[in-house]
């Protein structure tokens, strides 16, 4: 068993004169938010960018000079 009752109340009042007195909480401190790296930043920008430019490149090729069919 796990003890008489003498030594589980003693246990018990040794318990509950600890509570409050230690590992108080403490305020959690937020991450630091990091950004994105510039390098990718621009990478990104680059490749939508010239996407975009290439997409555009190719609508005005295809409306100057159609495809015969």
């Amino acid at each position: 068993m796990a003890g008489s009752h003498i030594d589980l109340r003693k246990r018990n009042a040794a318990f509950q004169s600890k509570i409050g007195k230690s590992n108080s909480i403490k305020p959690v401190e937020k991450e630091e938010h990091r950004p994105v790296p510039k390098w990718i930043a621009y990478t990104l920008l680059v490749l939508i960018v010239g996407g975009f430019g290439l997409e555009l490149a190719q609508l005005v090729f295809n409306f100057f000079y159609p495809a015969k069919r």
